[in-house]
């Protein structure tokens, strides 16, 4: 039987071959939101860092921030550390109601993901169906006028294959 997350929990760890599968584009330096059980990168940030104080620098960052009321300053800090260097990758829920988070930050981005499907999340290493749709957001360096926006299947990562029909512009890991 599946279960579902009812989403009590802020600290849900990110699938491993979904995250693989995105370290193989990337190549992630930096976990910003971490518990030292669920950190995906051999540096990473939790709770007690205050990620959302601290300078992102010119890492490649992975963040499956909490899904809880400071999602939108997660979100913000992804993108402000983009603007200073940074390349960060956010695991967020697609399900955001909140309009300001999408038209002042999220669509800063340069890369939307829609995943098509539900992750499956672990707490304490028990798979749990998500109870909302994921989405990938990608901000890096540099402006942009208009986000790349693609739409990939849940199914795809254990494949390895995580892009959503084509490389968008400036896919990949920056240089420098």
């Amino acid at each position: 039987m599946e279960r579902k997350i009812a989403m009590p929990y802020t600290d849900w760890e990110t699938p491993q071959a979904f995250f693989a599968s995105l370290d193989a584009e990337f190549h992630f330096d930096l976990d910003v939101c971490a518990e030292q059980r669920t950190a995906k990168c051999d540096t990473y940030l939790t709770r007690e860092d205050n990620g959302l104080a601290m300078d992102w620098g010119n890492y490649t960052c992975w963040m499956n921030p909490p899904y809880g009321k400071d999602l939108g300053k997660w979100l913000r800090k992804a993108y402000e550390a983009s603007r200073y260097g940074a390349t960060v990758v956010a695991l967020i829920p697609g399900n955001i109601s909140e309009q300001d988070i999408w038209h002042d930050v999220i669509l800063q981005a340069h890369e939307i993901r829609y995943i098509q499907g539900r992750l499956h999340f672990l707490r304490d290493g028990v798979a749990s169906r998500s109870n909302h749709p994921s989405v990938i957001v990608v901000f890096r360096p540099g402006q942009v006028e208009e986000p790349y926006v693609s739409s990939i299947s849940s199914e795809t990562f254990s494949t390895g294959m995580v892009g959503g029909g084509g490389k968008p512009p400036q896919a990949g890991r920056r240089e420098g």
